[in-house]
């Protein structure tokens, strides 16, 4: 481990969120301490308070990057095709992150800031671009549908697709479905596609 000194304020930046997200994906979000984090990168925990006000931060520019790898994933997935191939493809990224043993997938939704304090403009602006391409995916598919209801179908996606892998990561799709994950997130936007194509 590099001497306190030989790091930059950027540089512990991303030691702290780093060795968080180990925490996080080896042992689960309630595993993540100052005290934990601070050990893992050999500084003391008042060090970490000099870079974020608290937990929730961290958790919060974790949950930021986690959205930056899914959009990522989802970009490259979906890049070089074209028309159905391209939400196949969609779908299939988002599935694949979505794993269950995914512990950054499901901070993402399971954690809450606190005091309902509204997300800071950098958080949502990640956010917005993934929400943001799904809408394209939808677009290339819809060219008939407008801006807003491509936006708001988009949005729509997003939650429903979220229900899905929630409960199928937590078994709770066994007594309700004898479908596959993978079949009934495709099933959901094949048809709700379909609905749009045919409203249009």
């Amino acid at each position: 481990m590099a001497r306190r000194t030989d790091h930059s304020r950027d540089e512990l930046f991303d030691l702290v969120l780093n060795a968080s997200q180990q925490i996080i994906e080896l042992e689960g979000v309630s595993a993540l301490t100052a005290r934990r984090i601070a050990s893992r990168i050999g500084y003391s925990p008042g060090t970490l308070y000099n870079l974020f006000d608290n937990i929730d931060e961290i958790v919060l520019h974790l949950n930021a990057r986690t959205l930056d790898d899914l959009y990522q994933q989802i970009f490259e997935k979906v890049d070089q095709s074209t028309g159905r191939a391209k939400l196949d493809r969609m779908i299939t990224a988002y599935l694949q992150f979505t794993q269950p043993t995914n512990q950054r997938w499901n901070l993402l939704f399971e954690h809450r800031h606190p005091n309902n304090q509204t997300l800071p403009d950098w958080y949502q602006e990640r956010l917005v671009r993934l929400l943001d391409l799904i809408a394209t995916i939808l677009q290339s598919l819809l060219p008939g549908c407008g801006e807003r209801e491509i936006n708001h179908s988009a949005r729509v996606l997003w939650c429903s697709l979220h229900g899905i892998c929630s409960q199928a990561g937590e078994n709770h799709l066994d007594g309700v479905n004898a479908r596959t994950k993978d079949e009934m997130a495709r099933s959901l936007i094949y048809n709700y596609v379909s609905g749009l194509k045919r409203a249009g």
